[in-house]
């Protein structure tokens, strides 16, 4: 089923509330049209989560093909803030992992920004890990020599 024109903008409205100030304060900068053709190109898949009518609560993904196999990419999990830390976010994560076991996936990959902290600390307790594909993976035994990223690619097994 395609969104409508109602439901994109109420997609963007959520994403644009919780994201604008760390997208503007991070390397990718602020560009509405380009985060608008990535959240909305024709592969993505969205789970929508609504209260009496409203949309509280998306998440945004894609079955991609990774180096090291199929993987469902959510490209944006975002929750109105008054419905934050209501168990909505682990909820949407939970129905990634269930819809990539379905589907034979190997992970979920996702990519968030350092600076949201809180973020950081949920996928942190959801099982996410740095991912090999990321900036700022060091593989044991190993030292980091790269340069200082915003951003960390995380990913989370689903074998």
């Amino acid at each position: 089923m395609e969104l409508d024109e109602h439901q994109r903008k109420n997609i963007w409205d959520i994403f644009e509330g919780n994201m604008h100030h760390l997208y503007k304060g991070s390397s990718f900068g602020w560009d509405p049209q380009s985060k608008i053709a990535e959240l909305f190109a024709p592969l993505s898949r969205f789970i929508l989560v609504h209260v009496q009518g409203r949309l509280i609560a998306f998440v945004a993904f894609r079955f991609e093909y990774e180096h090291d196999g199929n993987t469902i990419y959510c490209y944006d999990l975002q929750v109105l803030s008054s419905y934050q830390r209501s168990g909505l976010g682990r909820a949407l994560v939970l129905g990634l992992e269930t819809l990539g076991r379905a589907w034979e996936m190997v992970k979920i990959t996702l990519t968030v920004f350092k600076a949201n902290a809180s973020a950081c600390r949920f996928y942190e307790n959801m099982g996410f890990q740095i991912d090999v594909a990321s900036p700022g993976y060091v593989p044991i035994g190993e030292v980091w020599r790269g340069n200082q990223v915003d951003y960390e690619i995380l990913s989370k097994n689903l074998n």
